[in-house]
């Protein structure tokens, strides 16, 4: 049964199970010791919960007059606006779906821009870089990966899902430590982690506060 309690408790719990997984997903340490999995079972989590907003069959009430009587009330409210009455609740919907539309148009704008953009790059490689390059990215993925030197990128950073394109600062690092970011990056490549961030990002924009 959906009451404003599982609602309430949805959006609550749903948005803890975010702030997660964005903070796990930005934690090199938590990939390491736990894996993308868990950011898997996470994404799992949060969407079953989203989409389910139920009161479930062992869930507790905890009774809080003071704090959900003015809730409920707050919710149930009626005005009327062109000759339309709504209620409280169906207003707060419709402005969270028209801001998370917008926040997922520009998202998109912005990803498809960027991808049109570094599409236009001529080849802004090194030869040392093609050179370890060559060494680290097996043949079947090379067709798939470029690496370009980048003036805007702060930190070495791969963009992209099926072609992915690793984006290097202009630093002058040895052999060994282009050696170490460019095996780092394609590590995130061959394991798909730019899917999950991007699930990351489809609901940090659905849970925009």
């Amino acid at each position: 049964m959906i009451t404003i309690y599982s609602i309430v408790t949805t959006m609550f719990v749903t948005s803890i199970l975010c702030l997660l997984l964005y903070l796990a997903s930005r934690s090199m340490l938590f990939k390491k010791y736990f894996g993308v999995q868990s950011l898997f079972i996470l994404v799992v989590c949060c969407v079953i919960r989203l989409f389910i907003p139920i009161e479930l069959a062992f869930s507790k009430v905890i009774l809080v007059p003071q704090l959900l009587n003015p809730l409920k009330a707050f919710f149930y409210q009626t005005f009327s606006v062109m000759g339309f009455t709504f209620t409280m609740i169906w207003a707060c919907v419709f402005m969270w779906i028209t801001i998370s539309a917008i926040l997922l148009v520009r998202f998109i704008h912005r990803y498809i821009k960027f991808s049109r953009y570094l599409g236009t790059l001529s080849n802004l490689s090194t030869p040392q870089i093609d050179r370890i390059a060559k060494d680290i990215i097996s043949p079947e993925d090379s067709g798939n990966i470029r690496i370009f030197v980048y003036l805007p990128t702060v930190v070495p950073v791969i963009f992209g899902l099926k072609q992915g394109t690793i984006l290097l600062p202009i630093i002058n690092y040895t052999d060994e430590e282009l050696h170490v970011i460019i095996s780092h990056e394609y590590e995130h490549y061959k394991h798909h982690d730019n899917y999950f961030q991007l699930l990351v990002e489809l609901l940090t924009i659905a849970f925009w506060w």
